[in-house]
């Protein structure tokens, strides 16, 4: 299945956007391709294409096994993966150090790669239009007056065939 053994974890955290709670979940990948690139993705914000088929599996499992498809999954190496002495998973301690932001950049990578969440991995303002305004282009040295055309393309050649 791709995943470890006991080794997934599911809470949920407060979503603004939607005003509502998203599902959050952890899991631990056993293929050692992707286990491997978990530093990469968490450091670096790098995801490779073996763990984005991974966390695209396990988000359609849990979807299909519960209707509900998760917000963020999140893969973590064995030691980033809490448990207790006695083994039961410390989804509190989990879910806090995603609320630190210990997970932000293996977020980012994902949502961009996923596409899972326009405008989470790169704020609405990232790409707003902004006009700026600019003085205009000195004249031509050639002395004639200079005409700016605003029209969509085929009304400007038509006119431009006109004139």
């Amino acid at each position: 299945s791709g995943v470890a053994t006991a080794r997934v974890g599911a809470t949920s955290v407060r979503d603004a956007a939607a005003a509502t709670e998203a599902l959050l979940v952890f899991f631990v990948p056993s293929d050692s391709l992707a286990a491997e690139a978990l530093p990469h993705l968490h450091e670096g914000g790098v995801l490779i294409e073996a763990l984005r088929r991974l966390v695209v599996a396990v988000r359609a499992a849990v979807a299909a096994a519960f209707g509900l498809e998760p917000r963020y999954v999140i893969p973590l190496g064995e030691g980033a993966f809490q448990r207790t002495t006695s083994g039961k998973i410390m989804r509190a301690a989990m879910r806090a150090a995603f609320l630190r932001g210990a997970h932000a950049r293996a977020c980012a990578a994902l949502d961009l790669a996923l596409d899972s969440a326009p405008g989470f991995a790169f704020p609405d303002f990232f790409a707003a239009p902004l006009w700026v305004p600019r003085p205009p282009p000195p004249p031509p040295a050639c002395g004639r007056p200079c005409v700016l055309l605003l029209a969509p393309p085929p009304l400007l050649a038509s006119g431009l065939c006109e004139a």
